[in-house]
């Protein structure tokens, strides 16, 4: 196992799933577009999402460098509070914050298709 797991597979599959939610998005514009919220209120929603992930991100990724290459396992910090902040983040804070740009309810289906294949993955990393 590398220092990053199994965030080859996780990162395939998402990328695969945005992939296609992205083209039923743009083959049958505007059906999934999200009505009933001003673009604004998405757009500063998203951004939220994304001040609160890219710390945990940059603080968990520089976190478990750094215990890697020390030779023990991360848990101090981020990793004191959320067993996989990496993965975490981008399923509930970045990910979601980026496709609210994209006034899609379909493309938010995204993170749930991220958290399925994460709990499925993560067990081989956690052994």
């Amino acid at each position: 196992m590398t220092v990053w797991g199994v965030r080859l597979q996780f990162t395939v599959i998402s990328v695969a799933c945005l992939a296609l939610a992205l083209v039923a998005h743009y083959v049958w514009y505007p059906r999934f577009v999200i009505q009933g919220v001003p673009y604004a209120v998405l757009v500063a929603v998203g951004l939220l999402l994304m001040a609160v992930g890219i710390p945990i991100w940059a603080t968990a990724s520089h976190a478990v460098d750094q215990a890697f290459e020390e030779g023990y396992l991360a848990t101090q910090g981020v990793y004191a509070l959320c067993r996989h902040p990496i993965y975490g983040n981008a399923i509930f804070f970045t990910i979601p914050g980026i496709l609210l740009f994209f006034r899609s309810w379909l493309l938010l289906l995204v993170p749930m298709a991220m958290y399925v294949r994460f709990r499925v993955l993560i067990q081989e990393e956690e052994d």
